[in-house]
């Protein structure tokens, strides 16, 4: 990509492809360590352009120590564990976004799987995405067959 290969600095590949599985992975630590998972090249201001485009802003300024709260020590609903995991995907701008049946095993309300779903829509801007899906109708017809 761009005269570069992402395989040149592993810590860079997050910058080229992101994947948003439709499985939630937490990793041992902060609400910060869902989204940068340990990597301090991510700024606060990434932080929060990630958490503005998701919508999680104000839900993280209400944790009882912000970013810095353990996971563990708090109950997140599934969409917003969905929120979190496509913060995750997007933090580092990638280039290549891809959407590994994204609702597929999503048990959300109308109300929050539209929430979801908006995200995606605003993660997706600017990027090539690549979806992955069963569901025919997810994208209006901007589908390939393959």
């Amino acid at each position: 990509m761009d005269g570069s290969s992402p395989d040149a600095h592993p810590k860079n590949q997050r910058h080229f492809l992101a994947i948003y599985e439709q499985g939630v992975a937490l990793v041992d630590g902060t609400v910060k360590d869902q989204i940068t998972l340990y990597d301090d090249t991510i700024t606060a201001e990434m932080i929060d352009k990630d958490l503005a485009l998701v919508g999680l802003t104000d839900i993280v300024k209400n944790l009882p120590q912000g970013l810095n709260t353990p996971v563990s020590d708090i109950n997140l609903l599934q969409g917003q564990l969905q929120l979190l995991m496509i913060a995750r995907s997007v933090v580092c701008d990638p280039q290549i976004l891809l959407l590994d049946e994204m609702t597929a095993s999503l048990s959300l309300d109308r109300e929050t799987e539209a929430k979801v779903l908006k995200a995606i829509d605003a993660a997706s801007s600017g990027r090539t995405v690549l979806s992955i899906s069963h569901r025919r109708g997810a994208h209006d017809g901007r589908i390939i067959k393959l």
